[in-house]
């Protein structure tokens, strides 16, 4: 209880200091972005957070497409379900290469996805451990296997790090067990900055912070 208290105070002054920070310095976002951001957040989880499931009348509709989605993302490809030349074809630039890229990601795990994205990027293991705020040797458990599963703030942490669009977040999530839900607040706030493409991750954990969610990162769990 006591190291949970000290713990607790450490995180709160060093919150308070780096919202002071921002409001001296402009940072993280400069010319006020990331203030116009705070502004949308209450606006943004009021049209999309789920405090309770009689809220929402499609729920039930909205988690079964996202499970079907987590398992058609990590299922394996038979045959006649890839795609043939024609559909390819079919299909704009950008979509046709997206779906390859799920297509050579499919039986790739957690980790290996994260390294898969880190690799495109030019990121190195101690840059995404570092922008995912991780500690090291939790970061380690991850990559040497120690730590099967991440949490979700884990993952979602990872997810910010990569800079991944809300797509590859949620296939990445996926690998893992995990999808974004809308009666989590915490997801509500991560996807409201991965959708305007703000991905400071001390920034949405001040955001969470400020809503009483739990923060991003510091730990494996």
């Amino acid at each position: 209880m006591i190291l949970f208290m000290v713990f607790a105070v450490v995180l709160l002054i060093a919150v308070l200091a780096y919202k002071s920070h921002i409001l001296k310095t402009g940072e993280p976002a400069k010319n006020s972005q990331y203030t116009e951001l705070l502004k949308g957040i209450d606006e943004y989880i009021e049209e999309n957070y789920v405090k309770e499931q009689d809220d929402y009348e499609d729920l039930a509709e909205y988690e079964a497409a996202g499970t079907y989605m987590a398992s058609a993302m990590s299922a394996p490809v038979m045959g006649s379900a890839v795609a043939s030349c024609e559909m390819i074809g079919s299909v704009p630039a950008e979509d046709k290469r997206r779906l390859e890229d799920a297509i050579d990601n499919l039986d790739r795990t957690f980790m290996e996805l994260v390294f898969s994205y880190a690799d495109e990027k030019g990121m190195t293991d101690v840059e995404v451990q570092k922008r995912a705020n991780l500690d090291r040797k939790a970061f380690s458990k991850l990559k040497c296997g120690t730590t099967k599963n991440p949490s979700k703030a884990t993952a979602l942490a990872l997810a910010v790090a990569l800079e991944l669009d809300l797509d590859d977040t949620r296939d990445l999530l996926s690998r893992a067990g995990l999808a974004l839900s809308p009666c989590s607040k915490q997801d509500v706030i991560v996807q409201y900055f991965i959708e305007r493409e703000a991905y400071d991750i001390y920034a949405i954990n001040l955001a969470l912070f400020e809503h009483g969610e739990q923060i991003l990162g510091t730990q494996v769990s």
